[in-house]
């Protein structure tokens, strides 16, 4: 359950305890009255109660991305991901090269494949500093926690510098979702890997309709980017990806890149 239906039960949990707080003010009480306080009072301890469980359910297997992301990530229908820059070594040269480090986990006991992309977000004059969209596919097995290692080219005049980057991520369930395992929410990302969000322009659409204007951005995840690396891409240096932990405790997949100090 992601943090926005939360947030909606909490107000209707709210509006039900105040409706029932207005029958208590009542200081002649009749069988109406009476209905009047007690069924919103038990409505709202009801979703309360609900919010409380939700909360406090403890998660089927390890939160490694919560950990690595200090809580905040993206989270797209159950593939939870973390994007940062990092400065790695050429696998042929080892000269210093820029990287983005891409952490995931699957919350649930299902399979999934997912691309994720991240781009510089628009700065003065809409311009992305000259940096192009970096995209990594993922397989990632049921329940598993891993790392995605993706070369790029930083231009001189970003070296070292913060930067926003948006992010957008397609993920497929090729033998359905099954349940979920871990509970983090998360930053619910309704961009796919192209950056499209067709629920979002149905809203922008009929918002329009209303009469009014509907503004959104892709959510955006801030980080430096690294100092003293290529400003040349990356030749012949492919993302690693490695599953780092998975439901069976197994360890498989590529070996990660050497990071460079």
């Amino acid at each position: 359950m992601g943090e926005s239906t939360k947030a909606v039960l909490a107000l209707l949990g709210i509006i039900a305890a105040c409706a029932s707080l207005a029958g208590w003010l009542d200081d002649r009480p009749d069988g109406a009255t009476w209905l009047w306080r007690i069924v919103p009072l038990l409505v709202a301890a009801g979703i309360f109660g609900l919010l409380l469980k939700l909360h406090f359910r403890r998660d089927r297997a390890p939160d490694f991305l919560a950990e690595r992301c200090d809580g905040t990530y993206f989270n797209r229908g159950g593939f939870a991901f973390g994007v940062s820059a990092a400065r790695i070594e050429d696998e042929r040269t080892g000269a210093p090269i820029g990287a983005l480090v891409i952490p995931f986990q699957n919350q649930t006991d299902a399979p999934c494949r997912a691309q994720v992309s991240v781009r510089p977000g628009r700065g003065f004059l809409l311009g992305r500093g000259g940096m192009d969209r970096a995209t990594v596919k993922i397989a990632c097995p049921a329940a598993a926690f891993g790392e995605a290692v993706v070369p790029i080219a930083v231009p001189t005049e970003l070296a070292g510098k913060r930067r926003k980057f948006e992010v957008g991520a397609t993920v497929d369930w090729p033998k359905g979702r099954g349940r979920q395992v871990r509970y983090g929410d998360g930053v619910h990302l309704r961009q796919n890997a192209e950056f499209q969000d067709v629920a979002g322009c149905l809203l922008q659409g009929a918002a329009l309709l209303s009469g009014s204007l509907l503004w959104s951005r892709p959510p955006t995840a801030e980080f430096a980017l690294p100092k003293r690396v290529s400003a040349s891409p990356p030749r012949d240096q492919e993302p690693t990806v490695q599953i780092l932990w998975n439901k069976w405790g197994k360890r498989s997949g590529a070996r990660p890149a050497k990071r460079s100090q």
